[in-house]
């Protein structure tokens, strides 16, 4: 038995090593870690907003059922932008200074991606955007779709060797997504010894389509929002040539767009492990087979984002941190396919495929 004294200093100590333990452990952090998801819930691309909630509300259960980041849980808070740039830019403030999210998503339409990349390049905040791929735009912003440049130059090639067209007209919407659709595919048929017979904006579309049938075009490639009014309008003066878009086909109603050619980054009989895993979870959540492609890229970009903010969890999420990271991934395997980071977008390795409508449904039509 230890001497009374000895004792003492032995209890002193212990009570010692307690205390410094208790200091200098710090508190585990509970609160949540919120994220802004800023994207259209109402007016024209309400139903787009709807489909992209479903991809970040799938990867959101899947991500706080693995024990969200060290155990605090992923917070998703919604704003509609209404594809509006104003409004994006006002949220993003708003989001950021009072809601107090460490990073962001979303962000569907060019004006607010365009937004969204200034916001995180003067905040130094990481955004993955599951919306327009317009390229690299600052090294904060990412993107999980498929970039409307590549698209663009996919159905051009489809065009030109597949349907063999040789003299094709383009109708654009004055807006900076259609605009780079219209000009990459141009270039790309133009390349490929094809001659672009007209190369007008949507504004006077009766006009523009009337002056592409006169200069006997054996096809259209149509870049609009208004898609299914100029196909009625086609229907209605007798084109016969063949008729092309870009993958914002499957945003619109099918029955308008029979026989239309579209481009589509997601082969459905082709798929990887991570795309079966994820049509098997989206069945067991929505109790559908069927999902639009942004769906699909909203649940890779919350996934992506959520990668970048884990590892840099012992930097407050450090944007600048954030960014390094996602740069750095490689054949990410996830819902929309496998792709790498490279220098200028988002790439993809795999082949496309091409789209059509047959019957009032969306259907696979070639792979290139």
């Amino acid at each position: 038995m230890l001497p009374r004294k000895f004792n003492r200093l032995f209890r002193i100590l212990i009570l010692i090593l307690v205390v410094l333990f208790l200091v200098g452990c710090k508190q585990i952090n509970k609160e949540p870690v919120k994220i802004g998801i800023v994207m259209p819930l109402s007016g024209q691309y309400s139903d787009i907003g709807d489909s992209m909630k479903e991809g970040f509300e799938l990867a959101l259960d899947e991500i706080n059922d693995g024990d969200g980041i060290s155990g605090r849980m992923i917070k998703l808070i919604y704003e509609d932008d209404r594809c509006d740039k104003e409004i994006a830019k006002g949220l993003m403030e708003k989001l950021m200074s009072k809601d107090k999210v460490v990073a962001f998503s979303g962000f569907y339409c060019e004006k607010p991606v365009k937004a969204a990349a200034k916001f995180a390049l003067d905040h130094k905040i990481a955004i993955v955007s599951s919306g327009v791929n317009l390229g690299k735009l600052t090294e904060y912003l990412f993107s999980s779709s498929f970039p409307i440049v590549r698209e663009s130059h996919y159905i051009a090639i489809f065009a030109k060797n597949y349907l063999n067209l040789s003299n094709i007209g383009i109708l654009y919407d004055n807006n900076d997504r259609s605009m780079l659709a219209a000009e990459a595919f141009k270039i790309k048929f133009e390349e490929a010894s094809g001659t672009v017979t007209i190369h007008e904006t949507t504004a006077d579309y009766r006009d523009a389509i009337r002056k592409i049938k006169e200069k006997d075009s054996d096809g259209i490639f149509i870049a609009s929002d208004y898609i299914i009014n100029i196909m009625n309008y086609l229907k209605e003066i007798g084109f016969d040539g063949e008729i092309l878009t870009y993958s914002d086909a499957e945003s619109k109603n099918p029955k308008y767009l029979e026989e239309i050619y579209y481009p589509n980054s997601i082969n459905n009989e082709k798929l990887i492990s991570s795309q079966i895993n994820f049509k098997s979870n989206y069945m067991t959540k929505y109790g559908k087979a069927d999902f639009n492609a942004v769906t699909a890229d909203s649940y890779d970009a919350l996934n992506i984002l959520v990668y970048g903010l884990r590892k840099c969890e012992t930097i407050e999420f450090d944007g600048g941190c954030v960014s390094s990271v996602l740069r750095k991934i490689k054949d990410y395997q996830g819902a929309g396919g496998k792709f790498t980071f490279e220098k200028n977008m988002w790439g993809f390795d795999r082949g496309f495929i091409i789209k059509t409508v047959k019957d009032g449904e969306f259907v696979n039509y070639k792979e290139i």
